[in-house]
């Protein structure tokens, strides 16, 4: 977040209300200011015009310099419980219990998270990833080829194998795949423990080559090889 979108909300937060009681102004992703940005947001923070509120949303709070963080009033938010996750999605989703357990669980206790996962159709690429490594078919370049996909599908493909892992070793109530329990314990059983936990930790290597901006090609051909090998 630059300089020139705080010094936009200096600006519009100057102006007087004409209905509201309240100017609420949010910057989302607060700990991607970058320094300027931050030491010139300080001043606002510490006099906000009246009648104004400034709401500061951050996932990692250490990424924030302290005079920002002093200058505000901190509000942690905690993981919805399983039970309560599901409510919500059944609520607001018309979609079967299978679905609604597996989103709980790969979201993690956040309900936007579950939203964006389920409009996204990120079960269906799911789907598509784990019919993939079953029938050990070539990637399609289409859902690969690109970064934001190639993470989404390395992260895939991990939660699959830590799955089949945890079947392997009799802990099959913290699998997050459960709406494809059957398929996976299926898979669990072409690969030994000790493979699994290999791939494993090659998926990981390669998770962070990607966010460094790695030869997407080489990974992908790194990935197809080691899938098929490890069997």
């Amino acid at each position: 977040i630059k300089i020139l979108a705080v010094r936009e909300i200096q600006e519009r937060i100057s102006f007087k209300t004409y209905e509201a009681k309240y100017k609420i102004f949010i910057i989302e992703d607060a700990d991607k200011l970058l320094e300027e940005a931050a030491n010139c947001l300080l001043k606002t923070l510490e006099e906000p015009p009246a009648g104004s509120v400034l709401i500061l949303i951050a996932k990692n709070r250490e990424k924030i310099i302290p005079t920002i963080i002093s200058r505000c009033q901190s509000i942690r938010f905690q993981s919805l419980k399983l039970p309560a996750l599901e409510n919500f999605l059944k609520n607001k989703f018309d979609i079967d219990k299978d679905k609604v357990e597996f989103l709980s669980r790969i979201s993690e206790g956040s309900p936007g998270r579950a939203s964006s996962f389920f409009m996204s159709g990120y079960i269906d690429r799911r789907n598509l990833v784990l019919d993939e490594l079953l029938g050990k078919k070539e990637f399609e370049d289409a859902i690969w080829m690109s970064k934001r996909m190639l993470i989404e599908n390395i992260e895939i493909i991990l939660s699959i194998l830590r799955d089949a892992l945890f079947i392997k070793l009799g802990l099959g109530e913290l699998i997050v795949n459960t709406d494809r329990k059957t398929l996976i314990e299926e898979f669990a059983l072409r690969y030994p423990y000790e493979n699994l936990h290999t791939i494993i930790r090659r998926l990981e290597l390669y998770y962070g080559w990607v966010h460094h901006n790695a030869n997407l090609r080489l990974i992908l051909t790194s990935l197809e090889i080691d899938l098929k090998v490890v069997s």
